[in-house]
């Protein structure tokens, strides 16, 4: 099973710099029109996908006013942490790391091909 445990959020959509804590089992995005509640879910797919949900080109998520974006995404899976990083624009690549408690996070994959094949 995975969990999905936290996003950030830089200069992706609508949000400057944000950070959304997810609680075990179902949570709930709520506020007022265009406050940010799809960026959130479209921040998570990018992450997962490095696809925009909406049909748009990728420098369309970076904010406006921005020269690069990124998200980070940390998931549960099968009770151990991963972290996937994407960037659009920018000299930071795409990573997907595994979180080991107590201990620096350890690099799987390296790029947005290799991170996507092993999302997939």
């Amino acid at each position: 099973m995975i969990e999905i445990r936290k996003v950030k959020l830089e200069n992706f959509l609508s949000h400057e710099k944000s950070e959304v804590t997810f609680s075990p089992g179902i949570n709930v995005i709520i506020g007022h029109n265009g406050a940010g509640k799809s960026s959130i879910i479209d921040a998570i797919y990018f992450s997962l996908f490095r696809e925009p949900v909406r049909k748009i080109n990728l420098e369309e998520l970076i904010r406006k006013g921005a020269k690069d974006a990124s998200v980070e995404l940390l998931i549960e899976v099968d009770n151990k942490n991963y972290l996937i990083s994407r960037n659009i624009k920018g000299g930071i690549v795409d990573t997907l790391s595994e979180v080991v408690p107590n201990a620096h996070s350890k690099t799987i994959a390296r790029g947005a091909k290799e991170v996507n094949e092993h999302v997939y």
